[in-house]
């Protein structure tokens, strides 16, 4: 996916889709075969609710998943000849090396207290592990102009600071916060590996108990039975209303694509 921020709509609808289908079927049997339960998310949940299928700028699919789960997928992936891979957390797709175009991204669900203050520690720590996972190119998609100089100033040094360190120990302390610190009564869970907002979103842990099949496309793939209340979490009450992302958003979403194509494909 070389060019990928260079894709029309069009494209994205006629080569892109069809790759991603395949893939996300391949997906499917794989949970589906070793008991393993998923739900579809963002974007890819949107479409399948409103569109019956894939939105059509959308050019990735998204799951999610609670960590017992994803260990699960885990110790499937890591013990059979499967032609999918998958890469490291806290950034974990699933790919096809064959295929060349498109990916699964995975958002895993870990425990969050529900005190605000033990909240902020936990999600403060998250930040500073993602802002040390940032690279080169990465970090320059950053939206620093959202943000006082104070805080640019002070995510920049973490960033610097954070190339003194592996990034496999890097990894390693982002799943530790992750899955240990301020879990509290584990009745909340929330996306511990999403990007700074959606991390910040947390549900009942009941949310992510129940599944169904729904409609994809040519097929049907597991989701939530509690899609509605997740869409409006991340979307709000209007979510069945159709709103283009800005052409801003669509440049770093296929950037950060076209970054991860290089890394896992080349």
């Amino acid at each position: 996916m070389q060019n990928s921020i260079k894709i029309d709509d069009n494209t994205i609808q006629s080569e892109v889709h069809p790759k991603l289908l395949s893939l996300l079927k391949q997906f499917d049997k794989i949970c589906t075969d070793n008991q393993i339960k998923y739900s579809l998310h963002g974007g890819t949940l949107l479409g399948a609710v409103r569109e019956k299928g894939f939105i059509q700028w959308d050019d990735d699919a998204d799951i999610a998943m609670t960590c017992e789960e994803y260990k699960k997928l885990v110790a499937v992936m890591n013990n059979s000849t499967l032609q999918m891979q998958i890469t490291e957390y806290p950034a974990v797709q699933i790919f096809d090396p064959v295929i060349k175009e498109g990916w699964i991204d995975i958002f895993i669900y870990s425990n969050i207290t529900s005190v605000p203050f033990f909240r902020k520690i936990k999600l403060l720590c998250l930040d500073i592990c993602s802002a040390m996972l940032r690279t080169r190119e990465t970090i320059n998609l950053s939206e620093f102009k959202k943000y006082s100089k104070k805080k640019v100033i002070c995510y920049k040094i973490i960033y610097y600071v954070g190339k003194i360190f592996p990034m496999k120990f890097k990894r390693q302390l982002y799943r530790f916060v992750a899955d240990h610190l301020s879990t509290g009564k584990k009745n909340l869970i929330h996306r511990a590996n999403d990007n700074y907002v959606g991390r910040r979103i947390a549900i009942p842990v009941t949310w992510m108990e129940k599944y169904e099949r729904i409609k994809f496309e040519d097929t049907s793939l597991m989701t939530s039975s509690s899609y509605h209340n997740i869409l409006v979490s991340s979307y709000g009450q209007d979510y069945m209303i159709p709103i283009q992302p800005t052409e801003h958003a669509i440049h770093v979403h296929r950037t950060e694509n076209n970054l991860l194509s290089k890394k896992i494909i080349s």
